[in-house]
Order: C-alpha cells, then structure tokens, then sequence
C-alpha cells in the first residue's frame, strides 16, 4: 500500500504545498493574531506584517506554515503519514544544524516518518523520472524569489558535478535592482518591500485612489534585462570557477522560471521549463520519500555524516535515483 505523503517546499516568496492529487501555495508573509498566526495573502495586506528573509526565520516558521498547508489540503490527524519539507541546497553543505532544527520540529507534528531534502535537486528527479532517455548532463536551475539553486548533475555518474546557492539573485533581484527603480515614477515616496513588488509584478497594475496604473511594459523590460543578466552571472561563474563544463539539457524550476519563458534559447542545450516549475520540486520530493519511506537511514545519520554525504555526492545519488 503507498504511503501518504504530504511535501511542503518552504521558500521566501511562496511555501508550495502537494497532497494527493491537490497542491496549492501561500504567500511568504505572516503575523502575529492573538494567539496564532495570520500568513498568506491575508497577512500581505495587513499592517505589521512580515515576510519570511533567512533560512533560520525559514525554519523557525515552517510549521506554522505546515499547519496552514494541512489546513488547505484538508489533511486529518488520521492522515499524517510522511511529511517532507525542503531547505536551500547550500543549508546541506554548511552543516549549521538548521537541517537537524527542522528535522526536530517536524518530528513534533505528529508524522510517522519526516525527511528534510534539498531544493533544486527535486525538480532535477522528476525531470529525469519523466524524460528516462537522457543522458549526458543536466543543469538544474532553481529560481525563487530569494534564492537560485544550480545544480550540475551527470546522469551516467549519478553524481553531482556543481552545486551553488546564489542568496537575493531570484525574483528578489528582479524586483528591487530592476522594476522598482522603473515604477518610482509611480509610487513616489512609497516604501515598497520586495514582497509587495513581487506582488505588483504578478498583477502588474499599480493601485493608486480610483486610478489604475498599467505597469505591463516595466515588468517586460525588468524581466528581459533580468534573464539576460541572471543567465551570465551564472555561467560566467561556473566558468571561472570549474573551465567550460558541458551540459545537454537546462531545466529551469521555481516560480521565477515562468517569467523565462521564451525568453532563453540554446543552439546546442535543450532549455527546459516544466508546464508548472515551480512544483517540479514537490514533485520530485514525493518521489524520493515514496521510495525512502520506511528507511531509518535518514534517521541515523549525524550531522557531520550528512555533511560527508554531500561532498561525495552519495546524497545526491540517493535522491536522484542510483543503479544497482
């Protein structure tokens, strides 16, 4: 019998849910309510509000968002199965205890079974679950509203080759290095949080009285000069730091990864975009716990393990499937 899994992929701009045959994501906001905690959109728009900016705030609030998710999910207490939730890649190769913390804190949710994987190579597993004949190389590129996540990965070695966790390069940059200094014109002295410019960047119309302010051709220049440069940075990076390294295929995931759309083109790469980048992730988590479910391997290991694990890529391996 499968197992019942719930995978909630915490991020700085959505937390992503999937359960079943459901999925769905909140808004990376929250405040404090009485006694319990408003989040989402709802918090948005609420004087006070915040917005989640580290990795430790990440973790510290995971399970107020868990407890929002199960609630949208309508998940019971005879549900509770296997849980997963993912943190940055980088978060596994500092070895910081932040993976141990979240491990502990979903422990006390009420799970049977709980693992902690790391983002970026989700999307790269059900990438390669749907597209078996691949071979050669894969460039993941996980593109959030904080973060971008690349991962270089051979599929003949089953191992990965790079890895890097780029902080306040995703849609983070794009809104405050690029669409605000567009839209300044419009919102004179406001004070906008990259929040709520990601939010007019999504709706891209400005509210001002009873007027609308169509904001359409800002967000197309912003997001063109954005790829543009986002894509040079990393290769221009990967570059320097390991000489020119081939590559098939670049699968792009996240939410950023929609506004690439047809905006980034390889003559010798196939450019990826999944119909929903940005739960390839809990996607591709599900699967790895489907198949890790019941193993206490995850369990045992100590921190200082893990941290070996990643630099030899056994991690990787175990999460992206290895031949036997």
């Amino acid at each position: 019998m499968e197992r019942n899994v719930f995978v909630v992929d915490g991020g700085f701009g959505f937390v992503k849910w999937l359960w079943q045959e459901k999925k769905g994501k909140i808004r990376s906001c929250y405040k404090r309510q009485g006694d319990g905690w408003l989040v989402g959109e709802k918090a948005l728009l609420e004087t006070g509000s915040r917005y989640l900016r580290t990795v430790e705030e990440l973790v510290e609030m995971y399970p107020v968002f868990i407890r929002a998710c199960e609630e949208r999910a309508g998940i019971k207490e005879s549900d509770k199965d296997v849980i997963v939730a993912g943190l940055p890649y980088s978060v596994f190769e500092e070895g910081d205890g932040l993976i141990e913390k979240l491990e502990n804190r979903l422990k006390g949710l009420g799970y049977e079974e709980t693992f902690v994987f790391p983002q970026g190579l989700g999307g790269i597993k059900w990438f390669l679950k749907n597209n078996p004949g691949v071979r050669g190389n894969v460039l993941g590129i996980d593109i959030g509203f904080n973060t971008v996540i690349v991962v270089l990965y051979s599929v003949e070695e089953k191992e990965i080759l790079i890895s890097r966790t780029y902080y306040k390069k995703g849609i983070y940059d794009l809104t405050t290095s690029l669409l605000l200094p567009r839209i300044k014109k419009f919102v004179g002295d406001r004070t906008l949080t990259p929040i709520e410019l990601n939010y007019l960047m999504e709706h891209k119309q400005l509210q001002i009285g009873f007027d609308a302010v169509d904001l359409a051709p800002e967000v197309e220049e912003s997001v063109e000069e954005y790829v543009q440069d986002l894509i040079s940075f990393i290769m221009n990076d990967i570059k320097s730091s390991f000489g020119v390294v081939p590559f098939s295929h670049a699968v792009f995931m996240g939410g950023g990864a929609s506004w690439l759309r047809g905006k980034v083109e390889g003559k010798k790469v196939k450019i990826v975009i999944p119909d929903e980048p940005e739960f390839a992730n809990v996607y591709g988590f599900r699967e790895k716990a489907l198949e890790a479910a019941g193993s206490e391997t995850e369990e045992e290991l100590t921190e200082e393990e893990m941290f070996d694990r990643m630099l030899s890529g056994e991690y990787a391996k175990e999460i992206l499937g290895k031949e036997e």
